[in-house]
């Protein structure tokens, strides 16, 4: 692919990774990479379908002068290396799953991993809007969450007592109802409430990640003293705390949006010590 240039979303932490990724592997060369605010060339601006761009990364080949976007540019570039995205690429039910998952990332890849610069470009990169996927991130991130929860839980049962994924289900559930409310009340507009609950999940889930190392610590070193298991969910619950201050600022959000965030989770805790 020395011909082909990828064009990638430089508003996007993730978008940056991958593809430099790409070309830290050899898998394109440095100048096969180039961002939306660099875009210069006249004959690509005409050749790219940008309503497309925004929602699937184009891969220009100027060989060809063809465009591939999303799954299919990204196994152009695997394949032009390993004979086995080639044949992936002719299985229609595994690319058809591969896009719905693609799709599932692109869209709402903002609020997995939000813009934190101010890059200057005359094109918005920015995702369309898409509420089947962006509800289907928040079901995912809960589903996740409470799982993640329900088993570090009885790291922590000296305390909180016995708990169940059904409680947990519940109480995730719960802080995405209540935050919506809020926002409803103050008459938000229905994609600044899912921008929100999409980062606000996003810092949910990641909290999970975190504890998730102690619960296989829990399972190799059970005797170990459950003050630990406390001490490090305190430690995870204040690293979620600075980064939904950090994605709210970068979202131009109601700063008190982290006060009804903490509100909550207060009000669950002692409702839960309360029936222990």
């Amino acid at each position: 692919m020395e011909t082909a240039k990828l064009v990638y979303d430089d508003h996007c932490p993730l978008c940056k990774a991958y593809t430099s990724t790409f070309v830290k592997y050899k898998f394109i060369n440095e100048a096969g990479r180039i961002s939306f605010s660099e875009l210069k060339n006249p004959a690509f601006i005409q050749l790219v379908d940008w309503e497309r761009a925004k929602n699937e990364i184009p891969l220009i080949d100027e060989s060809k002068g063809k465009v591939y976007y999303g799954v299919d540019a990204l196994l152009q570039i695997l394949g032009a290396k390993w004979s086995f995205f080639k044949w992936y690429a002719q299985q229609s039910f595994l690319m058809k799953m591969t896009k719905i998952l693609y799709k599932f990332i692109s869209v709402n890849r903002r609020v997995i991993v939000p813009a934190s610069d101010n890059i200057e470009c005359s094109f918005d990169a920015k995702p369309d809007f898409n509420l089947f996927y962006r509800i289907a991130y928040l079901v995912f991130a809960w589903l996740i969450t409470a799982i993640v929860l329900t088993s570090y839980s009885d790291c922590l049962s000296n305390y909180i007592g016995e708990t169940s994924l059904g409680r947990e289900f519940l109480i995730c559930g719960g802080q995405i109802l209540f935050q919506a409310f809020i926002l409803i009340s103050v008459k938000k507009e229905k994609v600044e409430i899912f921008e929100y609950l999409g980062n606000m999940m996003t810092i949910s889930l990641g909290g999970a990640i975190l504890l998730s190392p102690f619960l296989l610590l829990h399972k190799v070193l059970p005797f170990l003293n459950t003050s630990i298991y406390l001490v490090y969910f305190f430690l995870v619950v204040a690293i979620m705390l600075f980064e939904h201050l950090r994605r709210v600022k970068l979202l131009s959000a109601p700063k008190w949006l982290t006060f009804s965030w903490i509100v909550y989770r207060v009000l669950v805790l002692i409702l839960i010590l309360f029936i222990k």
